[in-house]
């Protein structure tokens, strides 16, 4: 699935360290409104920093201060590298190399270029905002090895450092790399590949995490007393991540093949990797893939006790609408055919940008929250889209209606 677009900076906020017994209690008190109102999928969704589920790290578009650093030296003019607090010595000696020259030919004093190179350090530090590569955590982590090589703790460390707009979603990945090594079992250096590489976890998890927050949005209690954890977090936002951390390790530790698996003492560690030293993608199992969703999806439900039935249909727009009305849970399989030049144009109502249509020109599963006469409103990567129904009949599309039974 491709879709060219710039997402907006989520504002997750929670704490590291984590008190779960709290959960509830704080969801009851920040969002007592909402929970009593029942509000529509539509409206639910339009509550929070994103709509619907997100894959896991991409959101986070994280504005970084950057050098590069060549050798433990930092090349002032390139900005390619994560600059910390703990950085300050080794840009002032880069600073004071690059204007060597004019220091020698009088243009500079030194004390003059060693001023200038602090004001220079803490003006990065505190105001210049930059990108580093596509902004994801997942880059920042591959970019923080490679200057610590492979140094775990050093990594932590640096990161716990770094000064930044969004903070608070590095503060969520601490909260899951916690996660997977106190409930899972897992390595931290295991738990930073699996949470790296759940970025590009199929679509059908983020369409099926949609669905169960769905059913059980007004009923908290109950999903704490199935899933054995919050449905909300202590700021009040749906607890996504938590749920397809869940449903991801459950469907890839079930046969003898899965890239995960448990272990005699119910740990979980990765099977394999690739030749690029990655989980291997390739092998990971898809949940919503036709007459298959009624095996894995109706799985994971039934270890919580909870029972499902599920129906399917193909390019039908009726079959939608009637979906929708009886309150089932409904997820869009659209398959584009690039080489044919197919791509479907997408409204994106989650920025206000005029020009805000965009192609999807890959296959792709989207989560259904509104069925309107002329058009669906969907949930993709945690931004609220629009397509029209004349638009949709032009291509080949599975419906998936989960009915989830409490």
């Amino acid at each position: 699935m491709h879709i060219e677009t710039i997402s907006p900076s989520s504002k997750v906020k929670i704490s590291p360290s984590i008190n779960f017994n709290n959960y509830i209690s704080s969801y009851n008190q920040s969002k007592e409104i909402k929970k009593k109102e029942e509000l529509s999928i539509d409206d639910f969704f339009e509550q929070y920093d994103t709509y619907g589920a997100e894959q896991n790290y991409n959101y986070s578009k994280i504005e970084l201060l950057v050098e590069s650093n060549k050798k433990d030296n930092y090349n002032i003019n390139n900005k390619d590298n994560i600059i910390t607090k703990g950085d300050k010595e080794s840009f002032i000696k880069a600073f004071y190399n690059y204007y060597e020259d004019d220091i020698e030919e009088g243009i500079f004093t030194q004390k003059e270029v060693i001023d200038k190179a602090n004001t220079r350090f803490n003006e990065i530090l505190n105001n210049q905002v930059n990108e580093v590569g596509d902004g994801s955590i997942s880059t920042i982590i591959e970019v923080l090895k490679n200057k610590y090589n492979g140094d775990y703790e050093k990594v932590l460390e640096a990161l716990s450092k770094m000064t930044t707009i969004n903070g608070e979603a590095l503060e969520e990945y601490q909260r899951e790399i916690n996660l997977l090594t106190d409930k899972y079992g897992m390595t931290k250096v295991a738990a930073e590949t699996l949470l790296n590489q759940i970025d590009e976890a199929d679509c059908t998890y983020i369409a099926t995490v949609n669905a169960i927050v769905d059913k059980f949005k007004d009923n908290p209690k109950l999903f704490e007393e199935k899933f054995g954890y919050p449905l909300y977090k202590e700021d009040g936002e749906p607890n996504f991540n938590e749920l397809l951390i869940d449903l991801y390790i459950f469907e890839n530790t079930q046969d003898d093949n899965s890239i995960l698996y448990y272990d005699e003492n119910n740990k979980v560690h990765i099977s394999y990797l690739n030749e690029d030293g990655m989980l291997d993608l390739d092998n990971q199992v898809y949940i919503n893939n036709g007459e298959n969703d009624d095996e894995h999806i109706r799985s994971f439900l039934q270890s919580k006790d909870i029972n499902t039935t599920t129906s399917f249909n193909e390019n039908n727009i009726n079959f939608i609408e009637n979906e929708f009305k009886k309150g089932n849970k409904i997820s869009l399989g659209i398959d584009i055919d690039e080489e044919i030049g197919e791509a479907l144009p997408m409204k994106n109502l989650s920025i206000k940008e005029e020009d805000n249509i965009e192609n999807l020109d890959g296959s792709h599963q989207v989560y259904v929250t509104e069925v309107n006469k002329d058009t669906i409103t969907v949930s993709s990567w945690g931004e609220k889209y629009e397509i029209k129904k004349s638009d949709l009949e032009q291509l080949d599309f599975d419906i998936t209606s989960i009915n989830i039974e409490l």
